[in-house]
């Protein structure tokens, strides 16, 4: 992946982010691996200008043995947080669990209000599962 873009100047991987500075960020399959992905998500969305956007694709299940327990509740929450850091959701690309969003706002939660924020979504997580499992197909 290295290889093929680098020959294109307008592609960068970094290690580290600026802020405020990228048009578009694409982050596949990472924040599942992570041991705070919000805190992640926060500063991904903070590199990114007002009217930029993310194409953020992430697998919050249990599907294989390296995704973290800790983020599973982000399967229902997810689009939730990126709202309340300023981003609004455009579209759905071809992934189940792929998306785009467009910076929208400069927010900057408060990492404890983030932190109780995802305590909330962790404690709400096995409803939110059982009701999907069982009531799901028989919602309309």
């Amino acid at each position: 992946m290295l290889s093929l873009c680098g020959q294109n100047p307008q592609i960068k991987f970094v290690a580290e982010f600026e802020l405020d500075v990228y048009d578009m960020l694409v982050c596949t399959d990472v924040l599942e691996h992570v041991i705070n992905p919000l805190d992640l998500l926060a500063q991904m969305i903070g590199a990114v200008r007002v009217g930029g956007h993310l194409l953020i694709a992430n697998c919050f299940e249990p599907v294989i043995a390296c995704h973290l327990p800790s983020t599973f509740h982000l399967r229902y929450s997810f689009d939730d947080f990126c709202s309340r850091l300023g981003l609004h959701k455009l579209d759905s690309v071809d992934l189940p669990y792929g998306a785009i969003y467009q910076k929208v706002d400069s927010i900057s939660l408060p990492k404890d209000v983030l932190h109780r924020l995802e305590i909330q979504s962790q404690r709400l997580y096995p409803l939110k599962a059982w009701s999907q499992r069982w009531l799901g197909p028989w919602v309309t």
